[in-house]
């Protein structure tokens, strides 16, 4: 008896100390739902076309957290608030990479809350004023600025008009690049490189967004050709495994190949794919919406 009491009375205490510790049945949450995004992309004359994951919310300056698409979410107002938004993307397709796609602006806006209601909100989200596009390519000029490096006799590179749907989303015909091997059996590779050489780009440490669509039973391989006064280097970025019959939304961030080099380092982008001898699936690989793009100082 003489324990208990002793138990109770620093219970007491402690309860009385940290009142953080109890639940405050005062807080009634008011909700944002937001089920998808928009891209505005006519500001930088491109398609509207993209994979935006997830979203990371800011109330009146202070991070509440980042979000998975759809998503809603309670926050600690009521009124006018002062909402920011930011696109986060999945980074060379792994969902455990979720980064800021900081080429495009923040969404920046006031929404009226009440307490124990939802608000509907769609973000939408354009370019920044100093973001700066160095390659946009979706093909429906019938033109390309990707072309054959190494194209054996039988194979083919063409652009053609192809239904398009990425996860149910913008379904329709587009032009898109074809590529694909004769059906010799035999070991054949293929190489497609931007017919220019890209200079110029940040090699701060600043992020180097490139975008595209492909669809291939067939592993592509994304890789960068460094050319610069200490020579030529060939760097293989990342193979992307076969999407199968459908269409896929890759954004990889070149920042790693390209911070630290030399100020005069030009720069080729590569899309290779391999066919062994006894493959048996589709032996085209098609691509549609490329984007490169970084914040310029």
């Amino acid at each position: 008896m003489r324990f208990s009491g002793v138990f109770i009375a620093i219970s007491t205490l402690l309860f009385l100390l940290f009142p953080s510790c109890r639940t405050d049945e005062a807080f009634v949450p008011s909700y944002i739902r937001i089920d998808s995004v928009i891209l505005d992309a006519s500001g930088i004359n491109g398609n509207n076309i993209h994979d935006i994951q997830a979203i990371q919310v800011y109330v009146n300056s202070q991070t509440v957290g980042t979000f998975p698409l759809p998503c809603t979410f309670p926050l600690d107002a009521e009124g006018p608030t002062k909402i920011q938004i930011a696109p986060f993307v999945k980074i060379n397709g792994n969902s455990q990479t979720l980064n800021n796609y900081l080429t495009l602006d923040l969404v920046d806006t006031t929404i009226g809350l009440t307490r124990e209601s939802s608000v509907t909100f769609s973000p939408i989200f354009r370019f920044r004023n100093r973001a700066k596009i160095a390659w946009q390519e979706d093909f429906e000029d019938s033109n390309t600025t990707l072309v054959p490096i190494r194209l054996l006799e039988d194979d083919y590179s063409r652009i053609e008009t192809r239904h398009f749907d990425l996860n149910n989303r913008f379904s329709g015909p587009s032009k898109v690049l074809v590529s694909g091997f004769s059906a010799a059996d035999s070991l054949k590779s293929m190489d497609l490189a931007h017919f220019e050489l890209f200079k110029d780009l940040p090699n701060d440490g600043s992020g180097i967004f490139m975008e595209f669509d492909v669809k291939s039973e067939l592993p592509v391989l994304v890789a960068v050709k460094r050319y610069n006064s200490m020579g030529q280097e060939f760097v293989p970025y990342m193979t992307i495994n076969p999407t199968g019959s459908e269409w896929k939304h890759f954004y990889v961030n070149l920042l790693y190949e390209i911070q630290g080099q030399p100020d005069d380092t030009k720069y080729e982008i590569f899309f290779s794919t391999d066919k062994k001898a006894d493959f048996e699936g589709s032996l085209e690989f098609l691509l549609d919406n490329i984007r490169l793009s970084y914040n310029q100082p």
